[in-house]
């Protein structure tokens, strides 16, 4: 059985998955959201 949240979660094609994992998984998260 897949894990609800896995790795992949939300990347729904190979695409997906190559761009995030050669891309943008080695990125920073920035959040101006976080009401410092």
């Amino acid at each position: 059985m897949k894990n609800f949240l896995c790795e992949d979660f939300l990347l729904s094609n190979e695409t997906a998955r190559r761009l995030y994992h050669e891309h943008a998984f080695h990125q920073p998260i920035y959040d101006y959201h976080c009401h410092l």
